[in-house]
């Protein structure tokens, strides 16, 4: 074996140095996939041949019962086995699908290739397929143990050895040593009285309990003691969506152990648990393999947090909604028997649908909420503000217009997220100037207009070079409007979609003229909130010798205005979610001058760069990371950026602002003494 670094981690851990993990190489990495095909083959042929076997089985003892169990719910045994096996078919399908997937990524990662069988062991087990054929055919008892003992041993195992490949503590590996010879040999003493199925099942919750309880605390030991920031993020969700399917299997065992009856195959308790025991299962497991697929893979590491996120959200709402059918599986029948006096079972189907339709959008959307907030600290409400960015903004009043009031020439230069901006020329400063007009329809919603009057407040009490100047701020006509400097050149997003990543020496310029404005402003008791290259005008500049162009800052709409005992700001209104800082996502109130370094600090990673250092199709997930990601190291997209200028991002990029340069001056200091 060898070793080879994950690239996920080089950066992240500097100060202990790259982390590592055991590759496979040569004759052993041939022997292991050999071993690997053989266990998938021996695993997919138990199932496939035990499918049919095990449907005829389950409609042959739902048979039995028909009159005592489904009579009354129009439920026939052939439904029953359906169900059955259509919630087995799933689980195996996703569990096996994981399994290849982590195989075909990552044949050369022993832990990989563990955790790939552990994941097809326990698709194969759960289905119940094989018991099925072992019935059958004694001769395979042996090799249907021995899948089963492979579902139960392997998760202890992994838990001892991932994500790296070694134990930890060390003295840890003679424990997982023993799991695995136990797992192997616990097949050949079926029929013993060592063999787990001769033990009270309570005896075999507290044995299964202990050897998870070693697993999780190794696992806790790594997290705490030597996980790197890439190590910990693919662990955490892993064990936890492994100790609740385990704490499931547990419940299980409990059940059994307090109900023995249910462990009596072929009987009529038998067949009331098994789908209870089903469903139990897919339920608690399905998020658990999508999660190890995407940690193991390293692939998209942080859009972990995402998928568990909508696993929570529609693993908690297929529960309510299969309460709800279940529920209604028996009710809406017998209420429409009882007023049709027989029949209608199609209307009572056509009701429960409509019902669940109607619940399904606004309980998503509440669970969602629910768990943004509770899990991970999403307190601004995302889906709201992206709605209202999704409006389409009418025309102005003075759209079509070549004058407005005593201004004349009015021309059409911009629409922005909630005010159209036109060119004209003052009356009386004979000047070009910019007149920012909010739409009469705007007006009329009291977020919009406060949003207005904010902004002109907020620049009427700054006199800086790069802040855009306010003169004047006025309704007229029924219009808000507001007149300002005239910019001619285009914003920094436009300039850098144009160029691309900007030259080292530029882009030190363009931030210290910004830098300079923000800290001007945090001075004067504003905080920005909304820094992006879209806010910022480049003016062409004549001076010469001096830089090409004057940045200047623009749009503090959602800005926060401190002074005295008033504070201006609005919890609802948040900031552009590319740009937005991990205080403003967890409480839009509580932010500081810090909050515009963090942005200050994309901003710079993208003129660098060229790319945003998050990035996400789904905003949820977005915001999860600038939450939790850290920023990729800026150097790995541009090779030629020095080290120390790297730092300087990663610092403006941290999560706490604690940790941030406590100024916007003090980050461009850093750059330039880099």
């Amino acid at each position: 074996m060898s070793q080879y670094t994950d690239p996920t981690s080089r950066w992240l851990t500097p100060e202990t140095g790259t982390v590592t993990y055991r590759r496979v190489t040569g004759p052993w990495l041939n022997m292991m996939r050999g071993l690997w095909i053989v266990a998938f083959l021996l695993m997919f042929g138990l199932t496939i041949g035990g499918a049919s076997p095990r449907y005829n089985q389950l409609i042959q003892l739902a048979g039995q019962f028909k009159e005592a169990l489904f009579d009354a719910s129009n439920v026939t045994p052939t439904t029953y086995a359906g169900y059955m096996i259509g919630v087995a078919g799933l689980l195996l399908a996703i569990y096996t699908i994981v399994g290849i997937a982590i195989y075909w990524r990552k044949q050369d990662d022993w832990v990989a290739l563990l955790v790939s069988l552990m994941s097809l062991s326990i698709a194969t087990s759960a289905s119940d397929f094989p018991d099925a054929l072992a019935l059958l055919s004694p001769h395979l008892v042996i090799l249907v143990d021995l899948v089963r003992s492979l579902s139960q041993g392997l998760p202890i195992i992994v838990l001892f050895v991932f994500p790296g490949g070694t134990a930890q503590p060390p003295w840890t590996r003679w424990l997982a040593l023993f799991c695995m010879i136990w797992t192997l040999l616990r097949p050949f003493l079926y029929n013993t009285p060592l063999h787990p199925n001769a033990w009270p099942g309570m005896v075999v919750a507290i044995w299964f309990l202990a050897w998870l309880g070693g697993g999780v605390a190794a696992q806790i030991y790594r997290y705490k003691r030597i996980a790197g920031p890439a190590q910990k993020q693919q662990t955490k969700w892993v064990v936890f969506g492994g100790i609740v399917g385990s704490a499931v299997f547990i419940a299980t065992l409990v059940v059994q152990a307090a109900v023995p009856a249910v462990k009596e195959v072929d009987t009529l308790s038998w067949l009331l648990w098994k789908p209870v025991e089903y469903s139990a299962f897919v339920l608690a497991m399905l998020p658990f393999p999508v999660a190890l697929a995407v940690s193991i893979s390293r692939y998209r590491l942080w859009d972990i947090d995402f998928l568990i996120n909508r696993s929570l959200v529609y693993g908690a709402l297929t529960v309510f909604l299969f309460v709800l059918f279940v529920g209604s599986l028996f009710s809406i029948p017998m209420l429409f028997q009882h007023i049709s006096g027989g029949g209608q079972s199609a209307l009572a189907v056509g009701a429960s649908a409509m019902a669940f339709g109607m619940m399904f959008v606004p309980t998503r959307r509440a669970l969602q909420r629910f768990v943004d907030r509770r899990f991970f600290g999403i307190q601004i409400n995302y889906q709201q503000a992206e709605e209202k960015r999704a409006r389409s903004i009418p025309l102005g009043a003075v759209s079509g217009r070549t004058h407005f009031g005593d201004y004349t020439g009015l021309e059409p230069i911009g629409r922005g997220g909630m005010a159209e901006v036109y060119k004209a020329r003052h009356p009386t400063l004979n000047r070009t100037v910019a007149i920012k007009v909010l739409p009469a329809m705007m007006a009329k919603d009291p977020s919009f207009q406060h949003r207005f009057e904010r902004e002109a407040h907020a620049i009427a009490t700054l006199r800086h070079p790069n802040i855009v100047q306010l003169f004047d701020f006025n309704e007229a006509e029924g219009t808000y409007y507001m007149v300002m400097e005239y910019i001619s050149g285009p914003s920094l997003a436009e300039y850098m979609h144009e160029v691309g990543p900007l030259p080292i020496l530029e882009v030190r310029d363009l931030l210290t003229d910004i830098a300079s404005a923000l800290d001007y402003a945090h001075q004067m008791g504003i905080v920005h909130r909304d820094v992006k290259p879209s806010n910022i005008l480049l003016q062409p500049s004549t001076s010469p010798g001096g830089p090409k162009q004057r940045p200047v800052l623009t749009d503090f709409g959602i800005a926060k205005i401190v002074g005295g005992a008033t504070v201006l700001t609005a919890s609802n209104i948040v900031g552009t979610f590319d740009f937005i800082a991990p205080e403003q996502i967890r409480d839009s109130a509580e932010v500081d001058a810090r909050t515009d370094v963090y942005a200050l600090g994309v901003m710079a990673y993208q003129m660098l760069t060229g790319k945003l250092p998050f990035m996400a199709s789904n905003t949820a997930a977005l915001l999860i990371a600038h939450l939790q990601q850290p920023a990729p190291d800026p150097s790995t997209l541009r090779p030629d950026l020095p080290e120390s200028i790297s730092r300087v991002i990663l610092k403006a990029l941290e999560k706490e602002p604690d940790n941030r340069f406590n100024s916007a001056g003090m980050m461009v200091e850093a750059l330039l003494n880099g």
